[in-house]
């Protein structure tokens, strides 16, 4: 008899895909689909509903057309989705009301500026800090500013991943898991439900936010070209990333390194972790949860697209190596593309070059900068007090070998990269088989490991110093 397949399926800002992995761990077949970010003035960053449902749908059809008979072998599926970005729609009819919001988007910055005298309870009520990416103030803007939205009679809003089961799912559930679910700045981090302080500080009636579930659930089944897929796994793309290098270990870091870079460590108790940066819950069964210690580069990929266009650095990413090895005048870059992140918290900051270079080396700032603001989230989790002992890299920006170097050197810890990058679907495949006993392959790694680079070095320092100070 022929071993179960299982399908991930990874909705990013930038695609949807499918992957179908055997019981060893191994691709066997994939498809992405690639959706628009549509951005505007003002901060708006948001993408199409109908695209995006439709995205999912088609990259699922691609994997089973592909798989052919093979199809039927699907066991389960599980999803991970972009965290912090919402959505408004009616439930009856299942229509958006509101754009698809990014969790990039910063158009409701006002709702965040009035919380700034409760800080330190917002942190303690959920493990966030009051900032325009989480999904409140978004949700909040959506019922002051869409008539549609604010007169509904069905309204439903939340993580775009209640939106993507609602319409992918035959039972149209309207549930979130808590990784998703706690990106909405609503999320109790105690006791994993709705804060209702949070719920009244945005005035949102606990009625139009779905249903909190654990990370394995029942969620329903995908009923596409006539094949029942049972969904059973449903968590946030960086949560999944997490477990993409197996179970997680104390004093491992996991940076997972995309549209923004996000590294992440376990920790037990919340109460350890340093106060500018995040605490996480990724994984709840039951009465077992796992939390993590979060900080978050909200300009990485983002960053170096969007200075491509300016610098007429278009397809930069198959010449970044080169220009990494062979450019040697080198600004620095001060990066607050989409808002400084942890542990500055800064929502609006003036990017800028500091020095001069060519349009290749300007494009390596960038890509250093990334690595100085990683710098600086590791610096605040060393504060925790538990050793770190290496770092585990994926995403899209640990294909470029400098910025996995660089971030050894920097750091002083080894970096590993695994030979697939796809954590995010690779770790929604280990959370599928979490209760099986399968023997899963151990993924083939390479390691840097750490080196003196004094000219990164001094860039760095120069970088330290010209950055504001922590408020």
């Amino acid at each position: 008899m022929k071993d179960k397949l299982y399908l991930c399926l990874d909705q990013g800002g930038h695609a949807s895909r499918a992957l179908v992995f055997d019981t060893k761990a191994q691709c066997v077949t994939s498809y992405s689909v690639s959706i628009e970010t549509i951005t505007r003035a003002d901060g708006y960053i948001e993408h199409d509903p109908a695209e995006m449902i439709a995205s999912v749908k088609d990259a699922i059809s691609a994997v089973i057309k592909d798989l052919g008979a093979d199809a039927k072998r699907i066991h389960s599926a599980g999803i991970a989705t972009q965290r912090s970005t919402i959505v408004c729609w009616d439930r009856q009819s299942g229509k958006a009301l509101s754009p698809i919001i990014s969790w990039q988007d910063r158009r409701a910055k006002d709702y965040i500026d009035a919380l700034s005298g409760r800080r330190e309870e917002v942190r303690a009520r959920t493990g966030l800090f009051p900032n325009p990416h989480y999904g409140a103030s978004k949700m909040r803007w959506c019922l002051d500013n869409i008539p549609s939205v604010g007169n509904a009679k069905e309204l439903s809003m939340g993580p775009l991943s209640t939106f993507i089961l609602f319409h992918l799912l035959e039972n149209r559930p309207f549930v979130a898991d808590v990784a998703n679910g706690s990106r909405t700045l609503l999320v109790n981090l105690q006791t994993l439900d709705w804060d209702s302080e949070m719920l009244n500080v945005f005035g949102i009636e606990r009625t139009v936010l779905p249903d909190l579930v654990d990370t394995i659930f029942s969620y329903g089944k995908i009923q596409i070209d006539g094949l029942p897929i049972p969904l059973q796994v449903c968590t946030g793309d960086q949560s999944a990333a997490f477990y993409a290098q197996g179970e997680p270990a104390a004093g491992s870091v996991s940076v997972n390194a995309g549209t923004g870079a996000f590294m992440q460590t376990r920790v037990n108790d919340a109460a350890t972790i340093p106060n500018r940066l995040l605490a996480s819950p990724v994984f709840r069964l039951g009465e077992e949860r796992l939390l993590v210690m979060e900080g978050t580069v909200n300009g990485a990929a983002r960053a170096l697209d969007l200075y491509a266009e300016e610098l007429d650095a278009l397809n930069y990413e198959r010449k970044l190596q080169t220009w990494c090895e062979n450019e040697k005048e080198i600004p620095v870059f001060l990066n607050g593309v989409s808002g400084l992140g942890s542990p500055y918290w800064q929502s609006e900051f003036e990017s800028r070059f500091i020095g001069e270079g060519s349009k290749p080396a300007r494009m390596v700032a960038i890509l250093e900068s990334i690595l100085f603001l990683l710098m600086r989230n590791l610096e605040e989790m060393k504060r925790q007090g538990e050793p770190l002992r290496s770092i585990g890299v994926s995403g899209g920006l640990s294909n470029i070998d400098y910025f996995c170097q660089g971030l050894a050197d920097l750091s002083g810890l080894p970096v590993r990269r695994a030979e697939m990058s796809e954590a995010t679907s690779l770790g929604v495949f280990r959370l599928l088989n979490r209760s099986e006993s399968l023997q899963i392959t151990s993924p083939a790694f390479e390691t840097f490991s750490p080196a003196t680079h004094l000219s990164l070095c001094q860039r760095h320092s120069s970088w330290c110093q010209n950055m504001p100070s922590l408020l």
